[in-house]
């Protein structure tokens, strides 16, 4: 709540007296200050139980109640002690310009992932086939450090050999590929 508002409604509350400028009609702004109290302990502005925090106590709040916990954890820590008008819109953009926040949990943001969209094909066995050279591991007996993997698109079907027979079956793969 801005200050001078906050000001303004606890001056009514406590004197009954209006304000010069009122930011609406007399009936509004009586009407609205009947929704707050004061809380003589605190001194304070109060709505349903309550503390109304004015626009300048708003960083503070932030400072003393913010612990990286994403914006519904953060708006429900705020929300069960204070009240002030737009508090949980306020809320979520504080936590989206926390650095800490947004990459909570080192999640991927979702909205620069593209769907994934089917290759159209065939389908038929052998039609498209995956091919994966993992490695290196330790060489075996045959001198192989890298293993192939070949896998049928249609049927699902594997196919893993040692790196020299399979590096050759790639290599002919691309000559046939390249020379159309």
């Amino acid at each position: 709540m801005e200050d001078q508002l906050y000001v303004s409604y606890v001056n009514y509350l406590t004197h009954g007296v209006l304000p010069q400028r009122l930011p609406s009609t007399k009936s509004n702004f009586v009407s609205a200050a009947s929704k707050f109290s004061l809380d003589p302990e605190l001194g304070s502005l109060m709505r349903n139980g309550k503390q109304v925090l004015k626009t300048s106590e708003l960083d503070v709040v932030w400072r003393q109640l913010h612990s990286h916990s994403g914006t519904r954890k953060m708006w429900k820590r705020v929300n069960d002690r204070f009240y002030f008008r737009g508090g949980e819109r306020w809320v979520r953009e504080k936590t989206r310009s926390c650095v800490a926040c947004a990459h909570k949990n080192n999640s991927i943001w979702p909205a620069h992932i593209s769907p994934l969209r089917p290759i159209k094909c065939t389908p038929k066995p052998f039609w498209r086939i995956h091919l994966d050279l993992c490695g290196p591991f330790p060489k075996s007996k045959d001198g192989n450090a890298y293993v192939g993997i070949a896998v049928c698109g249609f049927l699902k079907y594997v196919e893993a050999k040692g790196n020299f027979i399979f590096i050759n079956i790639i290599y002919i793969i691309i000559i046939i590929l390249t020379s159309k």
